[in-house]
């Protein structure tokens, strides 16, 4: 998966009975963060490690949906 992907999934536990850890990027904190994975279906935004966590989104840098608001001439 793209790291841009990432970076815009929300976490998703997934629909079996698992209680796996593993981690995702919180895109609100801007942090790697620990959740319980049921073992299937989520997405891209699901790792084994908190390292692996990190070395995503270290390449995407700040999230796009966190950049500042540009304000412009009202019409």
């Amino acid at each position: 998966y793209p790291p841009t992907e990432v970076c815009l999934s929300q976490v998703e536990e997934g629909t079996c009975n698992d209680d796996i850890q593993r981690y995702y990027y919180n895109t609100i904190t801007q942090q790697c963060e620990e959740f319980s994975y049921s073992g299937c279906e989520g997405n891209a935004n699901n790792f084994k490690s908190f390292l692996e966590c990190q070395k995503t989104y270290k390449m995407v840098g700040k999230c796009v949906c966190h950049l500042k608001k540009i304000v412009g001439m009202k019409f």
